[in-house]
């Protein structure tokens, strides 16, 4: 394909047969309930437009690759979203209108009209008497663009949203996790530890000379989240490793 050159491609027997095989498997699993397991070590992946959603690497880590495909937390490829240039959109002209047209929002108002890209929005918040269109309120809940009601003084009423993820299997591990005390605990302790160590890491990065007698001291704290086996005991330890931080 980079070559960008056209090369002919012989279909004999062995490359129909080839074929035929593998529609046959994509027609089993098609009629699975089950999703196939993610891709190992794929290149493919970190290209991929549902790599958010999949998300392969944590999915074999937890749910225990094969042991030739064993996979380690320092093997987990790290993905960083892309900056994030949408902003909120507030409407607080009493009796404007909200309506939409094309891949725009258009704020009608007694003076003049706005347009606003819909890719540019993350959120539309309207204040008191203003109203939005039917075709509005679907094309954001498709987009999963929340819509915030407040009164005309600011009180908060309402939201409407669409469906944020349709990844079934997900919220089903995510809630299968949730009802095991042992896997509740053991989220919370990567979670305060990770939680600690990000401390270290802003003290050290912003503070003009870091003390290495407090660094140390909030290392342990992060050690200790990790060896902890109660709530409290690991709520504690994250107070006095945030006092450490903040002081």
């Amino acid at each position: 394909m980079g070559s960008k050159q056209r090369v002919r491609v012989d279909f004999d027997e062995q490359t129909v047969s080839m074929t035929m095989q593998m529609i046959g498997e994509m027609r089993e699993m098609a009629s699975k309930n089950t999703m196939p397991p993610p891709l190992v070590d794929s290149p493919k992946c970190p290209r991929c437009s549902l790599v958010g959603i999949c998300m392969p690497d944590e999915t074999n880590l937890l749910g225990g690759a094969s042991p030739q495909h064993s996979i380690t937390k320092d093997q987990v490829r790290r993905m960083y979203p892309i900056r994030d240039d949408a902003v909120p959109v507030y409407v607080q002209d009493q009796g404007a209108r909200v309506s939409k047209s094309g891949d725009c929002v258009h704020v009608k108002t007694a003076d003049e009209t706005r347009k606003i890209r819909l890719i540019d929005v993350s959120e539309l918040t309207v204040f008191g008497n203003v109203q939005i269109t039917t075709q509005t309120i679907r094309e954001l809940c498709g987009r999963d663009i929340p819509i915030c009601y407040m009164t005309y003084g600011g009180w908060f009423v309402g939201m409407t949203r669409g469906l944020a993820s349709k990844n079934i299997g997900l919220r089903i591990g995510q809630h299968l996790a949730y009802s095991k005390t042992s896997s509740r605990m053991a989220i919370a302790r990567e979670i305060v530890s990770g939680k600690i160590k990000n401390s270290i890491t802003m003290l050290r990065r912003n503070h003009g000379s870091p003390p290495a007698g407090k660094i140390a001291e909030m290392e342990g704290f992060a050690q200790r989240a990790l060896a902890a086996r109660q709530y409290d005991a690991l709520l504690g330890i994250e107070g006095m490793a945030a006092r450490l931080y903040f002081s």
